[in-house]
């Protein structure tokens, strides 16, 4: 089942997603009937995630907040072999991110990276890194309306969290520039430019750097 899951996330087709999100299905219902041996584990979980934040369908990131929910679900049943890792939470705050709705759908979405963002911070078997936070501002910039209240709201916090958890990098300060007015942006920066920021807010941050020439 592993292989067969694998290969429709990887096959490029509209219902891939689906179809593997099926036998994912299939897997969970043998496991709770006693047979041990279709327990799903984190890859699987992953690769299906992964495939709905990469779908076309409009509304695929419920798809992935469900998958991971149910994940959860399993391994506090006591499959310890599923437990989600930061890529599980990380991609469906990605899929909830590229959401391209309108309105109250965007808001909406993201609910749903902030539902995500919130259990990952509750958890107490993984923490958000650079990417986490660099994906949740970009879900901050990309659904929240310009000049709101909830979005000055969330660019605050975000980068209060982000600095004290020393996560500040490339990727979260250029969706940070998305987010924020210039003038917030200088605020929140204390109009320091990358190279120069406090060495506390980029002690946690792997990210590859191009190379010099």
């Amino acid at each position: 089942y592993g292989t067969v899951v694998s290969t429709w996330t990887k096959s490029g087709k509209q219902n891939g997603p689906r179809r593997a999100e099926k036998i994912l299905r299939l897997m969970e219902i043998e496991c709770d009937y006693g047979d041990s041996t279709l327990r799903p584990d984190v890859i699987l979980y992953n690769f299906v995630i992964e495939a709905f934040s990469k779908s076309d369908e409009k509304f695929a990131y419920k798809d992935a907040l469900s998958v991971l929910r149910r994940q959860i679900t399993m391994y506090r049943s006591g499959v310890n072999k599923c437990r989600p890792d930061i890529y599980s939470f990380t991609s469906v705050i990605a899929a909830c991110a590229s959401f391209s709705g309108h309105g109250k759908e965007r808001t909406s979405a993201f609910k749903a990276a902030v539902a995500t963002f919130d259990e990952l911070l509750k958890s107490e078997y993984v923490s958000p890194n650079h990417v986490t936070y660099g994906t949740m501002m970009k879900a901050t910039a990309r659904l929240l309306p310009l000049r709101s209240q909830l979005r000055q709201k969330w660019t605050k916090k975000l980068f209060e969290k982000s600095s004290k958890d020393g996560y500040v990098g490339d990727m979260f300060l250029s969706w940070l520039k998305e987010a924020a007015s210039p003038k917030h942006y200088h605020e929140l920066t204390r109009g320091r430019k990358r190279q120069n920021l406090p060495p506390e807010w980029t002690r946690n941050v792997i990210e590859r750097r191009p190379a010099k020439k």
